[in-house]
């Protein structure tokens, strides 16, 4: 057989694929090891093992006096994000991920909430597979699989100890299901799937409100692709999700919505709401629900075309948060879709813009999600939406350029952390050097780590 011969052998079996997404996660591993920021409870993580703590030994989700002792035991003392209800003081952040990663952590201890993560992905992965193997076949599906997953960032959201890694899966999952074509399959793909999907994605919503534009464009995609009774079953699902999610969330904090509760951080310096500092501590609760989503007008009131016009910009090529450097294998899907316009395609990757574009308007200067996060953790629940977009195989060259983009990025942040190792150590240290240089500074972000060159006023 002659070399090019055994290359398109190679190309159109399984191998080269699976070795693309191993390559992948062994770049992810690598830079996640250097990194001493994985090593701590950023950000909302120190609430979320709190709370999967409070379940595991307590069972509950009240902040007591057990609570306050395992807060002031951990050094450094943690940030921990509580609410006021009607039976006390509550842990305030959306319960179903501390739910999902308890057993885990019963089970594997430190390590638990990384395992429960890494097993989300993998289940809504094989579900994926399946769904795109009905339509594409084995070998066409895992080549659109393993570039959607491996052609960037994707794998890392499983290094943190929040809700991004469970989010993504719900929302793979429930496209994943509401993929597979009316009448394919036997039991729950032919008369379940569409339910099951909708309550993952009814699920997804009570993670982050915002995700209800997700859940609209699979109900709507279900109803162009299978018709109105799929998706009237697609819409059925996700209802229930969401009112089993706010049942579970008011039963064990007190409050059917995180964001709508008296909620305020508390740590060393403001002292927590138990103990001999409560008195303090009780005077932080506010009494407004300014962080709801459903509590949001059609426009905010300091809304600037000219920051969401820049925001737009960097959340494509961005240096912190671009799409197009850090889900290259995603936007090549959605690309490839727009070429192609189908029905769809165009209710597909209209999910995603009316995901992108709630951020830009409403939080312009934060759209990607905060500082302890690589890339843009707002827009991972619509990612998925790229698979549901492609209507048929997508040719191996076309794919190649998501890998090659993901293999000099991957490539420039290796060299960057290398170099700059021994002076920083953050989640951004991919940038200091290398290619990532050459990106536009997101200017106007107001939650940057090191805030460097900001030039925004």
């Amino acid at each position: 057989m002659n070399p090019l011969a055994r290359l398109r052998s190679t190309l159109a079996g399984p191998f080269a694929p699976r070795a693309l997404f191993a390559l992948a996660l062994a770049c992810v591993v690598f830079l996640g090891w250097s990194r001493a920021s994985f090593r701590e409870a950023r950000g909302d993580e120190g609430t979320f093992l709190a709370m999967t703590r409070s379940l595991v030994r307590d069972a509950d989700l009240a902040f007591d006096a057990r609570d306050l002792a395992r807060a002031e035991a951990t050094e450094p003392r943690p940030s921990l994000i509580l609410q006021r209800s009607g039976g006390g003081v509550a842990y305030s952040k959306p319960v179903l991920y501390p739910l999902w990663s308890a057993p885990f952590v019963a089970l594997f201890g430190p390590w638990g909430m990384l395992v429960a993560n890494v097993a989300a992905l993998v289940a809504a992965l094989a579900l994926a597979r399946a769904a795109l193997v009905a339509r594409f076949g084995a070998a066409d599906a895992e080549w659109l699989l393993f570039t959607f997953a491996g052609a960037g960032v994707l794998p890392a959201f499983a290094g943190w100890r929040m809700t991004e890694a469970l989010q993504l899966a719900l929302a793979l999952a429930a496209v994943a299901l509401t993929l597979l074509p009316p009448g394919d399959g036997k039991g729950i793909a032919r008369a379940g799937a569409p339910l099951v999907g909708g309550l993952l994605a009814g699920l997804l919503v009570s993670l982050r409100e915002p995700n209800a534009l997700v859940a609209a464009a699979i109900v709507a995609g279900a109803w162009v692709g299978g018709g109105r009774r799929r998706a009237l079953r697609v819409a059925a699902g996700a209802a229930a999700g969401y009112l089993l999610a706010l049942a579970l969330t008011w039963g064990l904090t007190g409050a059917a919505n995180p964001y709508k509760a008296p909620r305020s951080s508390f740590d060393a310096t403001t002292g927590y709401p138990v103990g001999e500092s409560a008195e303090r501590a009780l005077a932080r609760f506010g009494d407004d629900d300014a962080l709801a989503t459903s509590s949001l007008g059609a426009l905010p009131d300091d809304f600037d075309l000219r920051r969401s016009g820049y925001s737009a910009l960097y959340f494509l090529v961005g240096r912190h948060s671009g799409a197009l450097a850090y889900f290259p294998g995603a936007m090549l899907l959605f690309l490839v879709a727009l070429a192609r316009p189908r029905a769809r395609a165009a209710v597909a990757v209209g999910g995603f813009a009316a995901l992108a574009l709630f951020y830009l308007v409403w939080i312009p200067s934060n759209y990607f999600g905060g500082e302890t996060f690589l890339a843009n953790r707002y827009a991972l629940a619509g990612l998925p939406l790229a698979l549901a977009a492609v209507s048929r195989p997508v040719r191996r060259r076309t794919l190649a350029v998501a890998w090659l983009v993901a293999a000099v990025a991957a490539g420039s942040a290796i060299a960057s952390v290398v170099f700059v190792a021994p002076f920083d150590r953050s989640i951004h240290s991919h940038v200091h050097a290398g290619l990532f240089r050459a990106l536009p500074y997101e200017s106007n972000a107001s939650h940057l780590e090191g805030r460097t060159d900001r030039y925004w006023s």
